[in-house]
């Protein structure tokens, strides 16, 4: 779920979504909203153009946009590239403000986020406006909006909406050093939310950064 839309991934990695169409975020080369009426579900609700010869492996949604993970470990986005958040690299103006507007974008014309060369994607989440991604050298990095730090960076900058910031360019996030071993922590998992992220390290305790509204990073 995002945050006006919804998709369900079936067994076969069929993914159909309704909820509102805004920037294209339902992948089925429309804007119009879906589910609205009852003629648009069931066996009319048509299936999300993001994948031919590929199987998805997760699916999450932000707002208007969405990501998945793919079975060749890489993660595609679609939607709106405001801020930054499909990690393409591109700037969101003119013709490349959306992607999915053309159906010829999606399926396997979608363009994996860059994360670095020769890295994979174990894990990863997508929150309001940002994503974070559990590599398979157990670091983090992240994508899209970098308000109140989110992306883990040590700045406010977005990441993915200009050249340069993406790949071998974009940081991993740092967790800081394990005091036993005086090696970098690395992660298990990730998790995003609303101007924050979180991970599980492998040592299984937790650290968070981003917006402390409301205590959500649990540093009291």
């Amino acid at each position: 779920a995002g945050r006006h839309s919804f998709c369900a991934l079936s067994q076969d990695s069929l993914l159909k979504c309704w909820g509102l169409g805004t920037s294209y975020q339902l992948a089925n080369g429309s804007n119009a909203t879906v589910g609205r009426n009852l003629d648009d579900m069931g066996e009319n609700l048509l299936p999300a153009l993001v994948n031919e010869s590929r199987s998805l492996l997760d699916v999450k949604m932000g707002k208007n946009h969405g990501c998945a993970l793919y079975d060749d470990n890489q993660v595609r986005c679609w939607g709106s590239q405001s801020e930054g958040r499909l990690g393409l690299a591109v700037p969101a103006t003119g013709v490349n403000e959306f992607i999915g507007d053309d159906l010829a974008e999606l399926g396997d014309a979608l363009t994996a986020v860059d994360l670095g060369t020769n890295r994979t994607v174990q894990q990863f989440d997508t929150s309001y406006d940002h994503s974070c991604a559990l590599l398979d050298n157990g670091e983090i990095k992240c994508w899209g909006a970098g308000n109140f730090g989110a992306l883990g960076l040590g700045n406010t900058d977005n990441k993915g909406d200009d050249g340069g910031e993406m790949g071998d360019f974009l940081a991993a996030v740092s967790l800081g050093t394990d005091p036993a071993t005086l090696a970098p922590y690395l992660a298990k998992q990730v998790v995003t939310g609303i101007a924050f992220s979180c991970a599980i390290l492998a040592d299984d305790s937790v650290k968070c950064w981003g917006s402390n509204d409301k205590n959500r990073l649990g540093l009291d």
